[in-house]
């Protein structure tokens, strides 16, 4: 078993380093339902990483993760599926210390006691209404998991994944701000039908037709999935369409369960509501794109996410 339900199995190569100046070495990654463990070749054990303290760092195109903020160890990874399912349960540029992570898991554990004792019943009449108040309790990291784990079940896989690509898709996101409190924009891109679309915790998928359509295009669809997301956050819309297991399920801490994820997920799919204009163009204006859209990316970026599509 793993942290997602899309996967019973995942495993890939990754290049580890014990310090970020030392020689890399061939390992055989796990993705585990806590951790993600390595071994060399021959099957000796290297490391195990809990999934919850993981750093992502930006480093030479590749994702490249530590154990923690303060360690020295690397890991270098360029499967794209193994690299989806990271970014999917959160790991993040930054942690939490451990001790105020127990006390949020508390507190959300209180509330979720407190809360089914109080609406009881009531609950089953009153439960769209209640869906703003349950979504505002859940962590920025726990909804980008959410997203992230939405749009891995929406694309089934078929992401345009490559070093390159990875680092373009990066850059895009720098220029746009999410539009959720706390959260970090990030993109997405896979060989799927639709529109460009907005999944919870700031996590934009951009279909492969629009990588196509060239640099101004592709941030015109950017800003319209951003500006979708700003009138209606997917969030709060996903927790109101999981009903009460997806409020049981964000009350708990369990941001990736069924519930939510099939809620999410068929947001993604379904037909896309119109855009208000004048939102599409303040995040372009916010973006720095209203003037010049084709400098949202280097033609060079783009030829290797277009190349990653169609590989």
């Amino acid at each position: 078993m793993t942290a997602l339900d899309a996967y019973a199995r995942l495993e890939a190569e990754g290049r580890y380093r014990a310090r970020a100046d030392a020689e890399p070495e061939t390992v055989i990654l796990s993705f585990g339902e806590a951790s993600l463990t390595m071994m060399r070749i021959d099957e000796t054990p290297v490391a195990h990483w809990p999934l919850a303290s993981i750093v992502c760092v930006d480093a030479a195109g590749l994702m490249t993760l530590a154990p923690d903020e303060t360690a020295e160890e690397r890991l270098e990874i360029d499967d794209a599926e193994m690299i989806a399912a990271i970014r999917a349960v959160g790991a993040a540029p930054a942690i939490q210390p451990v001790a105020r992570r127990r006390r949020r898991r508390l507190v959300r554990r209180l509330a979720a006691a407190a809360l089914l004792c109080a609406v009881g019943f009531g609950a089953w009449t009153q439960a769209p209404r209640l869906a703003e108040p349950i979504a505002s309790t859940a962590p920025p990291a726990a909804r980008a998991a959410l997203g992230g784990a939405a749009i891995m079940a929406h694309a089934r896989g078929a992401f345009c994944a490559s070093a390159e690509a990875e680092a373009a898709l990066r850059t895009l996101a720098r220029r746009f701000r999410a539009v959720e409190p706390g959260a970090q924009t990030a993109f997405w891109a896979a060989t799927v039908e639709g529109e460009a679309v907005a999944a919870p915790g700031g996590q934009v998928l951009m279909p492969a037709r629009v990588l196509g359509e060239g640099v101004e295009a592709l941030a015109l669809a950017a800003a319209t999935a951003l500006a979708r997301a700003q009138a209606e956050s997917p969030f709060v819309a996903a927790v109101r369409d999981a009903g009460i297991r997806g409020y049981v399920e964000v009350l708990t801490g369990a941001l990736t369960g069924p519930a939510l994820t099939r809620a999410a997920a068929a947001r993604l799919a379904a037909p896309q509501p119109a855009a208000d204009p004048e939102r599409v163009a303040a995040i372009l204006a916010a973006a720095g794109l209203d003037a010049a859209p084709e400098t949202a990316l280097s033609l060079q970026a783009r030829r290797a996410l277009v190349g990653a599509c169609a590989d």
